[in-house]
């Protein structure tokens, strides 16, 4: 089972929980509401888009944007 989740907030945070412990684990945070987020199953990231059409690809072990497209 899965215990976190990930969370898009209209702020522009993405809130990571545990849903177990009901804690937010940590967040980051983009100028738009996230409106999709997918995550990579081979490394630690995360690929956000908002409204305008744009597309992040987040390091989560760093908790930066690595790529804006």
């Amino acid at each position: 089972m899965v215990d976190i989740a990930a969370v898009s907030l209209s702020n522009g945070a993405i809130a990571f929980v545990n849903l177990r412990k009901d804690q937010v684990v940590f967040s980051v945070r983009q100028k738009l509401t996230a409106e999709c987020l997918a995550f990579s199953s081979e490394a630690p990231r995360m690929a956000t888009g908002d409204a305008k059409g744009n597309v992040l690809l987040w390091d989560l072990e760093s908790k930066r944007i690595l790529y804006k497209f």
